[in-house]
């Protein structure tokens, strides 16, 4: 089975994947419905635009990102 032999998993793997798995389910019940949620998307955002400027070579935007980080 050409499937099977692709996708080959020891057992600590698979305990990590479930594990963060887990842990990410629990924190988005803990800030669903909450301004967290709002705020953590807002930094996403900021984040992306940041790695966009930087991938597109955008030296004046990117100095405007720079005082973030």
């Amino acid at each position: 089975m050409v499937f099977w032999d692709t996708f080959k998993f020891s057992i600590v793997e698979v305990i990590d994947l479930l594990l963060v798995a887990f842990l990410l389910y629990y924190l988005y019940k803990l800030v669903k419905g909450t301004v967290a949620i709002n705020i953590f998307t807002g930094i996403v955002i900021i984040y992306l635009i940041f790695k966009l400027t930087q991938a597109l070579q955008n030296a004046s935007v990117k100095r405007y990102f720079r005082r973030f980080y």
